[in-house]
């Protein structure tokens, strides 16, 4: 089930790529190579259905008590997937980049709606500082020019997936946490497809009364 579930997941990942790279060729602008700023911050919060992806690389490439203990003695919120760069801290790569959740996709330079109804081009505060004129020049391209898709309800889609693991949005070491000790658990229990009437489904099932 949980296999499935993932590859759902990866399509629709491969989708939000897909749009987000027309928007960035159509208004001219992408994140700066090698940034990293984002990845600093400590207010990320995503879905542990999000993070499926990656705790299935954690756990398929046995590294799932380092990953573990990675979490447990962070000593900030930052991202603890991220890797800085030896010269600059801005800089850097997230080590599971392929396998990144929605918000990780999504942002950066992105058109959305306002409350009003209004498009409008957002884009994350070290882009504007050094792309001033594109991101000017971005913001008339998206409230002018209806072609440009609006990458909007995606997380709404992902969550309705699986609801217990996609309805609340963690801090995104906390989500990973979860994601990782979910898969683990069905993965240990694969070899249940052998035995007559077992299925891993029985994990999400509440225990029987004594």
């Amino acid at each position: 089930m949980y296999r499935a579930l993932i590859r759902e997941l990866m399509d629709m990942y491969e989708e939000i790529d897909r749009t987000t790279a027309t928007v960035r060729s159509m208004v001219g602008i992408g994140c700066p190579g090698g940034c990293g700023a984002c990845c600093h911050s400590t207010k990320i919060r995503v879905t542990p259905l999000e993070m499926l992806p990656v705790a299935e690389q954690i756990v398929s490439r046995e590294q799932t008590e380092a990953c573990l203990a990675a979490i447990e003695t962070a000593e900030t919120g930052r991202c603890v997937l991220f890797r800085a760069a030896p010269d600059n801290d801005i800089e850097g790569r997230c080590s599971m980049y392929p396998w990144r959740p929605v918000l990780c996709r999504l942002f950066g330079v992105q058109p959305m709606l306002t409350g009003k109804g209004e498009r409008k081009l957002a884009a994350c505060a070290r882009i504007k500082l050094l792309m001033p004129d594109q991101v000017a020049a971005g913001r008339i391209a998206v409230a002018t020019d209806a072609s440009v898709p609006l990458p909007v309800g995606y997380a709404e889609r992902v969550s309705v997936l699986y609801p217990s693991l996609g309805g609340s949005r963690l801090p995104i070491n906390a989500a990973l946490c979860t994601a990782v000790e979910w898969l683990a658990l069905r993965a240990g229990y694969e070899r249940w497809s052998v035995i007559p009437g077992a299925s891993e489904d029985r994990l999400d099932r509440p225990p029987r009364a004594a």
